[in-house]
């Protein structure tokens, strides 16, 4: 009674959204552009433009006669105005200007980029001047430059690949594993150019690593398969194929951007793009199943959660040896709990502005709402809490068993291991998706274990309505991973940035035996 008081005055149908901070405005003259554009007719104006550019005193030292030459082929790269890259490169050459190692690999960047379509997506050769052009600009390279850093071998990659040399690749691959891991695009670029050179097996291999890296597998990669599959003769074998491909994406938790559905729509000359509801498939009708952890593997990952993440680097560096003992006593001491609030989360869902009585009151709403169904509630958050109004915290405190860390500590890994282990099945309540500490797991085999863990069991508050009703986004009912479903086969497509929720996403619906 007194908390529905205590809403009634201080709860107002809050609707939550991330905080947008407001920013100063960029006031940034792009000088590339405005010197550039409908300038360039004759070589005569690249000089004066090129001059003009280092000169202008508005360009704060931004571009100079070292890196000038580099960033206008950049220009010309990122705008996809290549007829004009094109010139300004035999610009270049004419006048005798020395090209330095940034000009050299966006020359190398330019060649990819005019090539990329007509090699990866068609399946077409590279013409042989231009193949001759790419490996003798590298092979002067590495005559000047023997010894190459990791940004520069990456960006000579994707060139290479082009061509029937394209093997050099692993070669530079292994170059930047001396010091770095190879970025997604240099890895992509490779597998897709071991697609198209019949080299299935090594491809594969490198796909593997691609993902057990943390790294993107782009588009290209998918593009150049399908190129691939198309030169097969028999269905049977590229379907088989296919779904090689499908198996791999659900193996690996991996989502495709809507220009790879397009695709696989186009090649395979089927399919339709749907929204699930309610577990069930709006084109098919079939229900799509959720991928859930057995207990065995739940076991592994607390372990690994509690070494990696509570014992890790991670939480060390803001956190003292004295909490973490005292975070093992209260574990080892506390009882099994059915559900785990990360207090603060809940708190500063309707901003972090807001006074203490109206985060206090929107915590005390969720802890209300689960001790009414008689669930063991656990709030994780901070000392600071305590300061919060008593009649509120009073309330938390007596509904619910509270663990605080220090104001400086991160409080998201404790909230992870309570709820680990409380039991496989314990509900997480946190807008967190948590992303940092999954990655904080070096084996991707059990980063997905993680994710499908945690997608099962969290909820995420959408609002207080009334006086103090949670809403809250539930788990959905499966798993939004590429699945097959009788004889249809479902692929999630990876939703727009601003669209957070997995109730979002749309999926390929494609069934391959008709």
């Amino acid at each position: 009674m007194i908390l529905k008081q205590l809403n009634r005055l201080y709860v107002r149908n809050y609707s939550f959204k991330k905080n947008i901070l407001p920013q100063k405005k960029q006031v940034t003259q792009n000088y590339l552009a405005k010197a550039i554009e409908n300038k360039i007719i004759t070589q005569r104006d690249w000089k004066l433009v090129r001059q003009d550019i280092i000169d202008n005193v508005d360009n704060r030292g931004q571009y100079t006669k070292n890196n000038v030459d580099s960033l206008i082929l950049g220009y010309c790269i990122k705008e996809n105005k290549f007829d004009l890259g094109s010139h300004y490169i035999n610009f270049v050459k004419e006048e005798n200007i020395s090209p330095t190692l940034a000009f050299i690999g966006k020359h190398l960047k330019f060649l990819y980029e005019v090539n990329k379509e007509k090699r990866f997506i068609n399946g077409e050769g590279c013409e042989k001047a231009e193949e001759k052009l790419i490996l003798q600009i590298y092979s002067d390279l590495r005559k000047d430059f023997p010894v190459l850093d990791s940004f520069s071998l990456e960006n000579i990659i994707p060139a290479i690949s082009l061509t029937s040399e394209w093997k050099k690749c692993i070669e530079l691959l292994k170059e930047i594993e001396f010091t770095n891991i190879p970025n997604s695009h240099a890895y992509s670029c490779t597998v897709a150019a071991a697609f198209l050179n019949n080299e299935e097996q090594l491809a594969w291999e490198l796909l593997e690593e691609i993902v057990q890296h943390g790294r993107n597998v782009e588009n290209i990669v998918f593009f150049s398969y399908f190129s691939w599959l198309r030169t097969f003769k028999n269905r049977k074998n590229t379907i088989a194929k296919l779904e090689q491909m499908f198996l791999f994406l659900q193996s690996r938790d991996l989502l495709c951007e809507l220009e790879v559905i397009e695709n696989i729509i186009n090649f395979s000359s089927k399919g339709n793009i749907t929204h699930i509801q309610k577990g069930v498939c709006q084109n098919c009708s079939n229900h799509l199943t959720k991928f859930d952890i057995n207990n065995e593997e739940f076991e592994e990952l607390k372990t690994k959660i509690f070494e990696k993440v509570i014992l890790g680097r991670d939480v060390f560096v803001k956190t003292n040896p004295q909490e973490l003992k005292l975070f093992e006593a209260f574990m080892s001491n506390s009882k099994r709990f059915d559900v785990v609030l990360d207090g603060l989360n809940i708190a500063y869902s309707a901003g972090t502005r807001q006074p203490p009585r109206v985060l206090a009151t929107l915590l005390a709403s969720v802890v209300s709402h689960f001790a009414e169904k008689n669930k063991e509630v656990l709030v994780v958050g901070r000392r600071h809490m305590t300061k919060w109004p008593r009649d509120n915290w009073s309330y938390i405190t007596e509904q619910a068993t509270v663990f605080l860390a220090q104001n400086i500590s991160q409080d998201d890994p404790y909230l992870l291991y309570c709820a680990l282990n409380s039991g496989k099945d314990t509900i997480i309540v946190t807008r967190d998706l948590m992303r940092s500490h999954k990655f904080l797991l070096n084996d991707l085999r059990l980063r997905i274990l993680f994710n499908r863990w945690l997608s099962l069991r969290q909820y995420q508050l959408v609002k207080v309505v009334g006086e103090g009703k949670p809403i809250f986004r539930h788990p959905l009912r499966y798993s939004v991973t590429a699945q097959k479903n009788g004889s249809y086969w479902h692929i999630p497509i990876k939703p727009n940035i601003s669209k957070e929720s997995d109730n979002n996403i749309q999926w390929l619906c494609l069934n391959l035996t008709t």
